[in-house]
């Protein structure tokens, strides 16, 4: 899990059809925070015909290759409750590349480059 604690910024959102990633049509951008006392924090928007915004918290695990976030508060309140699964890879110690399903069931595809502090 400790590989996993910071601040991490998204740098690409694809989506996943047919076995095949796709990058998304408009600019995506989050931030990830995973504190040590297994608290998570998402906030994420992007661009399309006008701005979407993405916020959840809870409480995190790892397991394996896999994190489970339990949501308490989404912006996606179908999500509230719930526990997300996520496979996970680091990736050189500041790569994380997450995979899962998003609010309408499609697979995904998360890079997020750690924010490095000085």
């Amino acid at each position: 899990m400790d590989n996993l604690l910071g601040t991490w910024s998204l740098i690409s959102l694809l989506d996943i059809v047919d076995g095949e990633e796709r990058p998304r049509p408009y600019q995506v951008k989050g931030r990830l925070f995973y504190h040590d006392d297994q608290v998570f924090v998402g906030l994420g928007y992007y661009k399309s015909s006008g701005y979407f915004t993405n916020f959840y918290s809870g409480t995190f695990k790892t397991l394996n290759n896999k994190v489970f976030h339990s949501v308490e508060l989404s912006s996606h309140e179908s999500r509230n409750g719930k526990v997300l699964e996520r496979g996970f890879e680091i990736v050189d110690n500041n790569t994380l590349i997450l995979t899962g399903l998003n609010p309408e069931g499609k697979k995904v595809k998360l890079i997020w480059s750690r924010d490095l502090v000085s």
